[in-house]
Protein backbone atom coordinates (compact mmCIF):
# COMPACT_ATOMS: atom_id res chain seq x y z
CA UNK A 1 0.00 0.00 0.00
CA UNK A 2 1.80 3.46 -1.22
CA UNK A 3 -0.79 5.52 0.88
CA UNK A 4 1.39 8.43 0.39
CA UNK A 5 1.26 8.64 -3.40
CA UNK A 6 -2.48 7.24 -3.86
CA UNK A 7 -4.68 8.10 -1.50
CA UNK A 8 -8.30 7.45 -3.50
CA UNK A 9 -8.75 5.98 -6.47
CA UNK A 10 -12.74 5.23 -6.95
CA UNK A 11 -14.58 4.88 -10.19
CA UNK A 12 -18.15 5.65 -10.44
CA UNK A 13 -19.91 4.10 -13.74
CA UNK A 14 -24.03 5.13 -13.67
CA UNK A 15 -25.77 4.04 -16.40
CA UNK A 16 -29.30 5.71 -17.43
CA UNK A 17 -32.04 5.48 -19.85
CA UNK A 18 -32.79 9.01 -21.54
CA UNK A 19 -35.25 9.40 -24.28
CA UNK A 20 -34.11 5.96 -25.35
CA UNK A 21 -30.75 6.59 -25.60
CA UNK A 22 -28.15 4.97 -23.33
CA UNK A 23 -26.13 7.69 -21.01
CA UNK A 24 -22.59 6.68 -19.46
CA UNK A 25 -21.30 9.22 -16.30
CA UNK A 26 -17.83 8.77 -15.26
CA UNK A 27 -16.68 10.38 -12.13
CA UNK A 28 -13.01 9.33 -10.53
CA UNK A 29 -11.68 10.96 -7.51
CA UNK A 30 -7.92 10.67 -6.74
CA UNK A 31 -6.42 13.28 -3.98
CA UNK A 32 -5.38 15.50 -6.31
CA UNK A 33 -8.77 15.97 -8.55
CA UNK A 34 -11.83 14.76 -6.38
CA UNK A 35 -14.81 13.56 -8.49
CA UNK A 36 -14.12 14.09 -11.63
CA UNK A 37 -16.00 13.92 -14.54
CA UNK A 38 -14.80 12.42 -17.91
CA UNK A 39 -16.66 13.58 -21.19
CA UNK A 40 -14.52 12.13 -23.77
CA UNK A 41 -17.02 8.78 -23.60
CA UNK A 42 -18.47 7.23 -26.60
CA UNK A 43 -20.92 4.41 -26.91
CA UNK A 44 -20.82 1.64 -29.64
CA UNK A 45 -22.50 -1.65 -30.14
CA UNK A 46 -20.84 -4.27 -28.85
CA UNK A 47 -20.32 -7.12 -31.87
CA UNK A 48 -19.45 -10.52 -30.93
CA UNK A 49 -18.00 -12.87 -33.90
CA UNK A 50 -16.71 -16.05 -31.81
CA UNK A 51 -18.55 -18.24 -30.39
CA UNK A 52 -18.70 -18.44 -26.32
CA UNK A 53 -16.71 -20.92 -24.05
CA UNK A 54 -19.26 -21.09 -21.50
CA UNK A 55 -22.28 -22.83 -22.17
CA UNK A 56 -25.27 -22.18 -19.73
CA UNK A 57 -27.82 -25.38 -18.95
CA UNK A 58 -30.37 -25.82 -17.16
CA UNK A 59 -27.95 -28.13 -14.53
CA UNK A 60 -27.64 -27.23 -10.95
CA UNK A 61 -24.62 -27.20 -9.30
CA UNK A 62 -24.34 -25.41 -6.17
CA UNK A 63 -26.40 -22.22 -4.62
CA UNK A 64 -24.59 -18.88 -4.44
CA UNK A 65 -24.61 -17.46 -1.26
CA UNK A 66 -24.16 -13.51 -2.95
CA UNK A 67 -22.19 -11.10 -4.11
CA UNK A 68 -20.44 -8.29 -2.65
CA UNK A 69 -17.08 -6.11 -2.25
CA UNK A 70 -14.77 -5.20 0.32
CA UNK A 71 -15.41 -2.63 2.89
CA UNK A 72 -12.33 -0.10 3.68
CA UNK A 73 -12.03 3.16 4.74
CA UNK A 74 -11.16 5.36 2.36
CA UNK A 75 -14.23 3.81 0.57
CA UNK A 76 -16.08 5.62 3.88
CA UNK A 77 -13.88 8.83 3.51
CA UNK A 78 -15.07 9.28 -0.05
CA UNK A 79 -18.77 8.97 1.16
CA UNK A 80 -18.50 12.11 3.75
CA UNK A 81 -17.32 14.37 0.77
CA UNK A 82 -21.07 14.02 -0.59
CA UNK A 83 -24.01 15.52 1.10
CA UNK A 84 -26.66 13.26 3.14
CA UNK A 85 -28.93 12.52 -0.14
CA UNK A 86 -26.33 11.67 -2.74
CA UNK A 87 -24.08 9.87 -0.07
CA UNK A 88 -27.95 7.86 0.40
CA UNK A 89 -28.19 7.35 -2.91
CA UNK A 90 -24.80 5.77 -3.39
CA UNK A 91 -25.17 3.27 -0.35
CA UNK A 92 -29.03 2.24 -1.96
CA UNK A 93 -27.29 2.23 -5.42
CA UNK A 94 -24.70 -0.39 -3.82
CA UNK A 95 -26.65 -2.45 -1.46
CA UNK A 96 -30.05 -2.01 -1.77
CA UNK A 97 -32.08 -4.87 -2.62
CA UNK A 98 -34.55 -3.41 -4.88
CA UNK A 99 -32.93 -0.15 -5.85
CA UNK A 100 -29.41 -1.21 -6.68
CA UNK A 101 -26.51 -3.71 -7.01
CA UNK A 102 -28.15 -6.13 -3.96
CA UNK A 103 -24.21 -6.28 -2.96
CA UNK A 104 -25.30 -9.12 -0.04
CA UNK A 105 -22.33 -10.97 1.04
CA UNK A 106 -19.01 -8.27 1.33
CA UNK A 107 -15.92 -8.92 2.92
CA UNK A 108 -14.44 -6.66 6.20
CA UNK A 109 -10.42 -6.33 6.84
CA UNK A 110 -9.07 -6.66 9.82
CA UNK A 111 -6.68 -4.13 10.42
CA UNK A 112 -5.70 -2.39 7.44
CA UNK A 113 -5.87 -3.88 3.84
CA UNK A 114 -4.90 -1.88 0.35
CA UNK A 115 -7.74 0.68 0.75
CA UNK A 116 -6.94 1.96 4.78
CA UNK A 117 -5.83 5.74 5.45
CA UNK A 118 -2.52 3.80 6.46
CA UNK A 119 -1.00 0.59 7.93
CA UNK A 120 -2.67 -0.63 11.26
CA UNK A 121 -3.26 -3.79 13.30
CA UNK A 122 -5.85 -4.46 16.36
CA UNK A 123 -2.79 -5.08 18.45
CA UNK A 124 0.34 -3.08 17.90
CA UNK A 125 1.81 -4.44 20.88
CA UNK A 126 4.86 -6.60 20.52
CA UNK A 127 4.47 -10.04 22.28
CA UNK A 128 0.63 -9.60 23.08
CA UNK A 129 -0.23 -13.17 21.91
CA UNK A 130 -2.98 -12.94 25.18
CA UNK A 131 -4.39 -9.41 23.07
CA UNK A 132 -4.73 -8.04 25.60
CA UNK A 133 -4.10 -4.77 24.04
CA UNK A 134 -6.99 -5.89 21.31
CA UNK A 135 -8.80 -2.82 19.62
CA UNK A 136 -10.80 -1.73 17.78
CA UNK A 137 -11.53 1.97 18.39
CA UNK A 138 -9.60 2.72 14.78
CA UNK A 139 -12.29 0.94 13.16
CA UNK A 140 -15.34 3.28 15.23
CA UNK A 141 -14.05 5.95 12.54
CA UNK A 142 -14.59 4.04 9.36
CA UNK A 143 -15.29 0.59 8.58
CA UNK A 144 -17.91 0.11 11.33
CA UNK A 145 -20.34 3.45 10.53
CA UNK A 146 -19.42 2.01 6.72
CA UNK A 147 -21.12 -1.00 7.58
CA UNK A 148 -24.04 -0.08 10.03
CA UNK A 149 -24.67 2.10 6.66
CA UNK A 150 -24.93 -0.69 4.34
CA UNK A 151 -26.93 -2.44 7.09
CA UNK A 152 -29.41 -0.02 7.53
CA UNK A 153 -30.10 -0.21 3.55
CA UNK A 154 -29.90 -4.18 3.34
CA UNK A 155 -30.60 -5.57 6.65
CA UNK A 156 -29.62 -9.28 5.26
CA UNK A 157 -25.91 -7.91 4.09
CA UNK A 158 -23.58 -11.00 5.28
CA UNK A 159 -19.91 -10.30 6.35
CA UNK A 160 -16.69 -12.09 6.51
CA UNK A 161 -13.41 -10.80 8.02
CA UNK A 162 -10.38 -11.56 7.32
CA UNK A 163 -6.99 -9.82 7.82
CA UNK A 164 -4.62 -8.95 5.01
CA UNK A 165 -1.69 -8.94 7.60
CA UNK A 166 -0.82 -9.88 11.06
CA UNK A 167 0.62 -7.39 12.93
CA UNK A 168 4.14 -6.74 11.93
CA UNK A 169 5.48 -7.65 15.40
CA UNK A 170 4.57 -11.23 14.27
CA UNK A 171 6.36 -10.98 10.75
CA UNK A 172 10.38 -12.21 10.03
CA UNK A 173 10.89 -8.85 8.02
CA UNK A 174 8.98 -6.14 10.88
CA UNK A 175 6.68 -4.90 8.05
CA UNK A 176 3.03 -5.21 6.76
CA UNK A 177 4.10 -5.70 3.43
CA UNK A 178 7.35 -7.70 1.84
CA UNK A 179 9.56 -4.62 1.39
CA UNK A 180 11.44 -4.21 -2.04
CA UNK A 181 13.99 -6.43 -2.89
CA UNK A 182 13.27 -8.18 0.74
CA UNK A 183 11.60 -11.94 0.48
CA UNK A 184 9.76 -13.16 3.68
CA UNK A 185 12.41 -14.79 5.39
CA UNK A 186 11.55 -17.82 5.36
CA UNK A 187 14.20 -20.66 4.27
CA UNK A 188 13.61 -24.30 2.98
CA UNK A 189 13.80 -26.06 6.17
CA UNK A 190 11.29 -23.80 7.41
CA UNK A 191 8.68 -24.19 5.15
CA UNK A 192 9.44 -28.10 5.24
CA UNK A 193 8.49 -28.51 8.92
CA UNK A 194 5.24 -26.86 8.37
CA UNK A 195 4.36 -29.36 5.63
CA UNK A 196 5.39 -32.11 7.90
CA UNK A 197 3.21 -31.39 10.88
CA UNK A 198 0.74 -32.86 9.57
CA UNK A 199 -3.10 -31.48 10.15
CA UNK A 200 -4.65 -31.33 13.48
CA UNK A 201 -6.10 -34.62 14.30
CA UNK A 202 -2.89 -36.66 13.56
CA UNK A 203 -0.83 -33.48 15.62
CA UNK A 204 -2.97 -34.18 18.57
CA UNK A 205 -2.70 -37.87 18.69
CA UNK A 206 0.90 -37.45 18.18
CA UNK A 207 1.05 -35.61 21.23
CA UNK A 208 -1.41 -37.16 23.23
CA UNK A 209 1.17 -40.22 22.83
CA UNK A 210 3.93 -38.42 23.43
CA UNK A 211 2.61 -36.47 27.10
CA UNK A 212 1.33 -39.88 27.90
CA UNK A 213 4.52 -41.39 28.00
CA UNK A 214 7.05 -39.05 29.54
CA UNK A 215 8.70 -37.99 25.91
CA UNK A 216 6.93 -34.20 26.34
CA UNK A 217 5.39 -32.25 28.68
CA UNK A 218 2.51 -29.77 27.71
CA UNK A 219 5.19 -26.71 27.66
CA UNK A 220 6.73 -28.60 24.95
CA UNK A 221 3.40 -29.16 22.88
CA UNK A 222 2.48 -25.92 23.09
CA UNK A 223 5.56 -24.24 21.91
CA UNK A 224 5.10 -26.33 19.13
CA UNK A 225 1.48 -24.71 18.26
CA UNK A 226 2.58 -20.98 18.75
CA UNK A 227 0.83 -21.23 22.33
CA UNK A 228 1.93 -19.14 25.35
CA UNK A 229 3.22 -21.75 27.72
CA UNK A 230 1.67 -22.98 30.90
CA UNK A 231 3.35 -21.42 34.48
CA UNK A 232 5.27 -24.15 36.23
CA UNK A 233 2.21 -24.48 39.05
CA UNK A 234 0.11 -25.54 36.44
CA UNK A 235 2.47 -28.47 35.59
CA UNK A 236 3.54 -27.20 32.19
CA UNK A 237 6.73 -28.26 32.44
CA UNK A 238 5.90 -31.98 33.70
CA UNK A 239 6.95 -35.01 32.03
CA UNK A 240 4.48 -37.97 33.21
CA UNK A 241 4.18 -41.17 32.69
CA UNK A 242 0.57 -43.38 31.37
CA UNK A 243 -1.87 -44.20 33.84
CA UNK A 244 -0.84 -42.30 37.29
CA UNK A 245 -0.19 -38.77 35.83
CA UNK A 246 2.91 -38.66 38.20
CA UNK A 247 6.02 -36.37 37.82
CA UNK A 248 8.34 -38.34 35.79
CA UNK A 249 10.65 -37.28 38.72
CA UNK A 250 8.75 -38.39 41.29
CA UNK A 251 8.03 -42.26 39.81
CA UNK A 252 9.39 -44.52 42.72
CA UNK A 253 9.51 -42.05 45.38
CA UNK A 254 7.39 -43.41 47.73
CA UNK A 255 8.76 -47.25 47.41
Amino acid sequence: MNMNKIRLIITVIVWTALQGTAHVQWLSSTAGQRWQQRTDITITEFKQDEVDDVIVTGYREQQMMGFGGCFGELGWDALQLLDPGTRSEVLNQLFSPTRGLNLSFCRTPIGANDFARDYYSLNDHQGDFKMRHFSIERDRTGLIPYIKAALAVNPQLQLWACPWTPPTWMKTNHHYATKAGQGNGYTGPDMTHGLMRGDYKSRMEGYAIAINNGIMSVNDVRRLENLDPLDEAEGGDFHIINGSYTKLADVGKNY
